[in-house]
């Protein structure tokens, strides 16, 4: 799979996960509340842009649309200004572009409270977005405010979310940077090349007791030829001499002393 088509992929999973979730939390909260849903669109927005930087940014506004359509759907009348405040409102979340800057990025998502301070930013940068779209419905501060005090749980809520994210070892991570430690180091192919290692000296310690096993049952009459041949497959293994071969050489060695002297 190509660069281009991995991130297409996770950017529509990660949409996916946000439009549906938010959709659930609208359905629910309907039941008590027109105005206040549960919404998980801002931290996945905000993990999106961690891991595909300013291509990032269209998961929350796809999410936020979704939840506007919800309301439709269940009766609501939303306004111009609120399709506009759950859409283009999310795109306040780029202001944490400008934390996560190519040369400091690493360092800061090594900080778990590092990023839950620059997702903060992002949220109180969000419903100020929000409160500009809604303008023309009243005082900015005052629609300000309202938002930032009803988004409150919102806020916790992502913070839980995002600090359970940032354990994960591959979640809150800079995807590109993620890809080429990956396509270096393949976990696969490590994993396969040391199985079959571990299977290899497996089967050589075998044949290594066999070796010994026979000589014991044979009463020790293999003769040198039989031993070596069974040893062969451990000393060509460990590019080492045998205790044969090694046993061997020490007698030779000794006998050709004695013709010395």
């Amino acid at each position: 799979m190509s660069y281009k088509s991995y991130k297409l992929l996770d950017l529509l999973v990660l949409v996916a996960i946000a439009t549906i979730a938010d959709a659930i939390d609208v359905f629910a909260f309907n039941a008590f509340s027109q105005v206040y849903a549960l919404t998980v669109a801002t931290v996945i927005g905000f993990i999106a842009i961690v891991r595909w930087n300013a291509a990032g940014l269209v998961v929350a506004p796809i999410a936020g649309a979704g939840s506007v359509a919800v309301r439709m759907w269940l009766g609501h009348q939303p306004t111009l200004g609120l399709w506009l405040a759950y859409t283009v409102g999310y795109l306040g979340l780029a202001v944490v572009l400008l934390f996560l800057t190519k040369d400091k990025k690493d360092k800061i998502l090594e900080n778990r409270w590092k990023v839950v301070g620059i997702y903060v930013i992002g949220c109180l940068a969000v419903d100020a977005g929000r409160a500009l779209c809604q303008i023309g419905q009243g005082e900015f501060w005052k629609i300000a405010v309202l938002y930032f005090a009803t988004d409150l749980l919102n806020v916790v809520f992502g913070i839980i979310v995002l600090l359970i994210a940032h354990k994960q070892p591959n979640l809150v991570v800079d995807m590109k940077k993620y890809l080429i430690r990956l396509s270096r180091t393949p976990e696969s192919a490590t994993e396969h090349q040391q199985q079959v290692k571990e299977n290899k000296l497996s089967q050589l310690t075998d044949s290594y007791d066999q070796a010994n096993d026979a000589a014991l049952l044979d009463g020790g009459m293999l003769d040198a030829e039989d031993l070596h041949r069974l040893d062969e497959p451990l000393r060509q293994a460990e590019h080492r001499e045998s205790r044969f071969d090694q046993e061997n050489k020490a007698l030779e060695e000794y006998h050709e002393s004695k013709k010395g002297k």
